[in-house]
């Protein structure tokens, strides 16, 4: 690989080094890494706050972007041509709103082979070669009601999950434990759309890595002015088979737009 400007998974120190206990091997240690966010940024259109979110992703080292609600027509992708990413992909709606997109720093050796993408903006979906490991990557901005149909549409688009590791990432807008993922449950019985992504996840052999790694901790990702109520809503869910290449995955703080970016570390 060349000489990247990464983070490196350190070999002095289990504790220091791995975060989940068996999830990397000994013969993984000091391989670059590569960072990946999803982050729901709630509008680009703004030149100012579109420096800003850029200024915030190179300060996080940002190399895998899922964006949410970019609000950008497709012919504004070369916007979001800017900090390092030189590959950008987008679905856009045909007007100023929903939108995403994934972009992909110029230290990310990859080989598109298929592209699929959303004339209403709410599903990207890319399938590649990420350092000769194949993948698929799918970002999600889904309704904001309990829409379970749409989610088996996107599920029945994903090609070759037999033969390529899954990474989705992004606003799901549902929680998928009714408990930990909200703080003040309505009900202990999971809405149709989570229980659509968690049957899927058990049909796959996906994982919400998250979840895996905190598996009664209570965390959010947005606030809901009109139900009072925080919820984690923002994820990266996995084939489950990438996880001895997962080092981390964390919640950020919460900064110029009111969700929170959604990190990850994967070997190279």
């Amino acid at each position: 690989l060349p000489k990247r400007d990464a983070l490196y998974v350190r070999s002095s120190g289990a504790q220091d080094t791995f975060l989940y206990s068996g999830m990397m091997s000994s013969s993984q240690t000091q391989k670059a890494i590569t960072k990946l966010v999803t982050w729901n940024i709630r509008g680009l259109n703004n030149p100012v706050k579109r420096n800003k979110i850029f200024t915030h992703l190179e300060k996080m080292k940002s190399e895998i972007v899922f964006m949410q609600e970019t609000h950008m027509l497709n012919k504004e992708y070369l916007k979001l041509k800017r900090g390092g990413f030189t590959q950008v992909y987008h679905s856009g709606s045909g007007g100023t709103f929903r939108g995403v997109a994934i972009l992909l720093h110029r230290n990310i050796q990859f080989v598109e082979s298929k592209a699929i993408t959303d004339k209403n903006g709410r599903y990207l979906i890319i399938q590649e070669k990420l350092f000769n490991l194949p993948v698929i990557l799918a970002n999600i901005y889904a309704h904001n009601w309990d829409n379970a149909q749409f989610f088996k549409d996107v599920f029945s688009l994903l090609p070759q999950l037999d033969t390529h590791s899954l990474i989705l990432g992004g606003d799901f807008n549902c929680v998928l434990h009714q408990s930990l993922d909200r703080s003040s449950p309505r009900t202990n019985i999971g809405s149709k759309s989570a229980q659509c992504i968690n049957s899927f996840l058990l049909e796959y052999g996906m994982i919400d890595p998250w979840r895996f790694k905190y598996p009664t901790q209570k965390q959010i990702s947005f606030f809901s002015s009109v139900h009072h109520t925080y919820s984690r809503i923002d994820y990266f869910l996995m084939d489950r088979k990438l996880l001895s290449l997962l080092s981390s995955v964390e919640y950020e703080s919460i900064v110029i737009s009111d969700h929170i970016p959604v990190t990850g570390f994967i070997a190279g």
